[in-house]
């Protein structure tokens, strides 16, 4: 597979890829992800408001959009001139890409892309039960985790991850 990964530019024509890529990815959250969020309305969101890193394999282009047959992975981030660091809301990669260092090059254009904006690092949450890859892939990239807190309502215990740049 000849994988193409980098900044999608946002567009409504991403819509049905980025519905599609969650349906798929839904039960690899814990609760899955549609048990959350409506799936097309939290698309139409960070269409709006986030920048969006992915890989595909065929695309199209339309009115100078490129719009993926089937994203094979996305990061959703957010990277606000109001806040001194960008938040990670969510990173997926196709199980049958994992460990193709498919979710290391897709953060490597999101952390270019928040540097040149100038902001201090990247910061996420993540659970702690049954999650042991996704904190390695973490701790990979450089990222400090907090110490565990108990939320009661997703019946987990929950991660900050801080990822500075800028070391004082």
């Amino acid at each position: 597979m000849n994988l193409n990964v980098g900044l999608l530019k946002n567009s409504a024509k991403l819509k049905d890829c980025i519905v599609s890529a969650f349906r798929r990815a839904d039960n690899d959250f814990y609760p899955p992800f549609s048990s959350r969020v409506d799936l097309p309305s939290y698309a139409d969101k960070i269409i709006s408001k986030a920048f969006l890193v992915g890989s595909w394999e065929k695309s199209s282009e339309e009115d100078g959009v490129l719009i993926p047959e089937k994203l094979y992975s996305l990061y959703v981030g957010y990277a606000d001139k109001n806040f001194e660091y960008s938040f990670l809301s969510y990173i997926w990669v196709d199980r049958a890409l994992r460990g193709r260092s498919v979710g290391r090059r897709m953060h490597n254009i999101a952390e270019s892309f928040v540097r040149e904006k100038g902001m201090r690092g990247i910061r996420a949450k993540t659970w702690l039960e049954n999650n042991e890859a996704t904190i390695a892939f973490y701790k990979s990239l450089g990222y400090k985790i907090s110490a565990p807190v108990y939320n009661a309502e997703l019946k987990r215990s929950d991660l900050d991850l801080t990822l500075d740049f800028y070391r004082e």
